[in-house]
């Protein structure tokens, strides 16, 4: 009995672990960097792809100015924030596409030039669940509340693979050229 209670504790102290080490890694490209006036890093970046030495990453900014309760601006910033993070995928996305039609090779797939709208928002539609608000800052100086939500590359990527929804031809494509196309699109910091 007492083996199998340490057997549990150890997969137990392995699957947290493992959360942390996950939970650490998605959110590492949200750091705790800040200005000179310790405004945070994402709030002067707002949304954008984004490319370091550790990390690339979507990232989704909304903002509300504080007129009222401040739960009721911090609720309308995360629908910002999710707006940006649903536009901001669509481009990466559109961009992944326009490319991939250009091959010459979609079409075979069954993705078309026609349908590629649909198609880059099912593949939107496949993140946008799993990008929840990452963090909140209130600006006083200019009685603003800002969101952040955001994802890093990889996670988007597996996430899109694993989809069915997903054109098979279009997740090939994205598996074989979408880190360039990222490094292409993104900002640099």
């Amino acid at each position: 009995m007492s083996g199998e209670k340490s057997i549990i504790k150890l997969i137990l102290g392995l699957l947290i672990l493992q959360m942390v080490a996950c939970a650490s890694q998605e959110a590492h490209f949200l750091n705790d960097k800040t200005d000179a006036k310790g405004k945070p890093f994402w709030v002067t970046q707002g949304t954008t792809t984004l490319k370091s030495k550790q990390s690339r990453a979507f990232l989704a900014v909304g903002t509300a100015p504080i007129d009222g309760a401040l739960s009721i601006q911090a609720s309308i910033a995360n629908q910002r924030a999710k707006v940006q993070a649903e536009l901001i995928l669509n481009r990466f996305f559109e961009v992944v596409s326009r490319d991939y039609i250009a091959t010459g090779s979609a079409e075979s797939a069954g993705y078309t030039t026609q349908d590629a709208p649909q198609h880059v928002s099912k593949t939107t539609a496949v993140i946008l669940p799993h990008m929840q608000i990452m963090d909140h800052w209130h600006d006083t100086e200019n009685n603003r509340i800002y969101a952040v939500t955001g994802m890093e590359y990889p996670q988007v990527i597996k996430r899109v693979l694993a989809a069915t929804s997903v054109n098979s031809g279009f997740k090939t494509y994205l598996a074989a050229e979408g880190n360039s196309i990222f490094d292409r699109i993104a900002t640099q910091r």
